[in-house]
């Protein structure tokens, strides 16, 4: 039997008392568990610099600091998800920019933004989940806008990508080799894939670690 408590139901250092209860014609048993909420990290900061960028072009840095929790070690992990603006105000799926690692800098390269006719054309949420050694998480974000260099085709865009991710060990290859999805399903791209087929080959072999 599994007992599943969605974790917004529970409020953080409160304690709750979980009982089991048996019962048969004949005979009655009951046990209880009390269990403390743990607190998830606290009081740190996330920056991001710089916030407006070229996508695909700038390289931007990710930066966590002065986070508190009693349970370490911490780790974080980075990611991203378009600004939604319609009035359901419901935000796309998160793209993962690493796994939950120690290291509280990481720098990386944006694809373009949420493309709109108003001043959001181009915003990003730029997030961090910190997590402490009891998994108790925290999430933080900051709104970036990354837009395309309009003096440049998505075609050599890519090519530059390709050549810059050829220098990332493999772990950061794996990674954030996702970026490059909204860049290969552009108009020109496309149309370039198919009258040059050479350039689905011009995949990069990433470093060792």
């Amino acid at each position: 039997y599994a007992l599943i408590i969605p974790a917004w139901r529970l409020k953080e250092l409160k304690r709750y008392t979980i009982m089991f209860k048996v019962s048969s014609p004949v005979n009655f048993g009951a046990v209880s568990l009390e269990v403390l909420v743990n607190l998830a990290p606290s009081r740190g900061r996330f920056k991001v610099t710089p916030v407006d960028v070229k996508g695909y072009e700038d390289q931007v840095e990710l930066e966590v600091w002065d986070w508190y929790d009693d349970d370490l070690p911490l780790t974080y992990q980075f990611g991203y998800s378009l600004v939604n603006v319609t009035p359901a105000n419901v935000r796309t799926e998160r793209k993962v920019l690493s796994d939950f690692i120690l290291d509280q800098k990481l720098s990386t390269f944006l694809p373009f933004g949420e493309i709109t006719s108003d001043e959001t054309n181009g915003r990003l949420n730029l997030d961090v989940w910190i997590q402490d050694s009891l998994g108790a998480i925290k999430n933080k974000t900051v709104v970036v806008k990354s837009v395309k260099d309009t003096g440049r085709s998505s075609v050599l865009i890519l090519s530059k990508v390709l050549e810059t991710m050829q220098r990332w060990n493999s772990q950061q290859y794996l990674q954030q080799s996702s970026l490059l999805l909204p860049l290969l399903r552009t108009e020109e791209v496309i149309k370039e894939v198919s009258t040059n087929t050479c350039l689905l080959y011009t995949s990069p072999s990433p470093r060792d670690s």
